[in-house]
């Protein structure tokens, strides 16, 4: 993760187009890229010779690359071995970016959620943990009555709302036990009390890769749920489409499922997400609509 920190921060500083008096400066930029890239995904120590070899580079090349990144501490050089690795610059580096991930998943989701909103003409949310409680912490509204349902800041029930579903199923077996409550309140007919009932819901949601409610906050209401990962591959929190039951009714589950999970795909890999998750669920769901 720091090395692909490392790579976002050297890209993103400042517009490298390419002109004839900038080809030596960009080459040398591909260069370091090349050589932080090398070392993914243990920080293995490598030699100047095997950087050299592994990428290409003239030996002289490489080693002129990896001298100035170890004065400026992006590399370690073992004293003994001679072999470089990351240094502690590049932790810092590799640390404030993970630190923005954790921080500002409201302001990297929310683009990408206010568009959805625009193509589907629904309300739609971002739902995350706060603690063990499950918080809107972003709501792009377009219909009054899903406004009266959900707003920022609201706290929702993680045994019935669809975005807390999403993301316990997700979760690790130890933080699914701490995340589903001990006592499940009955909101309206539909909702799931007993726990054994609610586990075997979210193993389905797990296998399918979206959740849903079904009137089981509000009457009426209804809402489906789907993932959103970081770089760690771990539910940070979910993307959520919420709207009456005549406008999300069951025959419309499948497409808003697709939008939903190339939303969240989008917004997961902004986290520096890699996985096949989506891929394979967007897959899934394409052969069950076609049925």
């Amino acid at each position: 993760m720091i090395v692909l920190a490392l790579i976002f921060f050297v890209k993103n500083q400042g517009d490298f187009t390419i002109s004839p008096s900038q080809k030596n400066k960009t080459n040398s930029i591909e260069k370091v890229m090349d050589i932080f890239k090398a070392f993914i995904p243990y920080n293995q120590e490598l030699s100047t010779t095997q950087i050299s070899v592994k990428l290409g580079l003239h030996r002289a090349t490489a080693s002129r690359i990896l001298l100035t990144l170890t004065r400026g501490d992006f590399l370690h050089q073992d004293p003994v071995t001679k072999k470089f690795s990351l240094g502690g610059a590049a932790l810092q580096v590799g640390n404030a970016l993970i630190q923005s991930l954790d921080s500002n998943l409201v302001l990297i989701a929310k683009p990408f959620i206010d568009e959805l909103r625009g193509q589907l003409e629904e309300t739609i949310a971002l739902e995350a943990f706060s603690g063990t409680q499950p918080i809107m912490a972003y709501v792009a509204n377009t219909s009054l009555s899903a406004r009266a349902a959900v707003d920022v800041g609201d706290t929702m029930p993680s045994h019935a709302a669809a975005g807390a579903k999403a993301i316990i199923a997700f979760s690790s077996r130890d933080k699914r036990e701490r995340l589903i409550p001990k006592e499940l309140t009955k909101l309206t007919a539909n909702t799931i009390t007993d726990i054994i009932q609610l586990k075997e819901q979210l193993a389905k949601v797990r296998q399918s890769g979206y959740a849903v409610d079904m009137g089981e906050i509000v009457f009426g209401i209804n809402a489906i749920g789907v993932p959103i990962f970081n770089h760690l591959e771990c539910p940070v929190g979910a993307v959520v489409v919420i709207g009456s039951e005549t406008s999300i009714p069951g025959e419309r589950l499948f497409s808003l499922v697709e939008n939903l999970m190339g939303t969240a795909a989008l917004i997961s890999a902004r986290l520096f997400y890699r996985g096949e998750f989506y891929k394979n669920c967007i897959k899934a769901v394409s052969g069950d609509k076609a049925l």
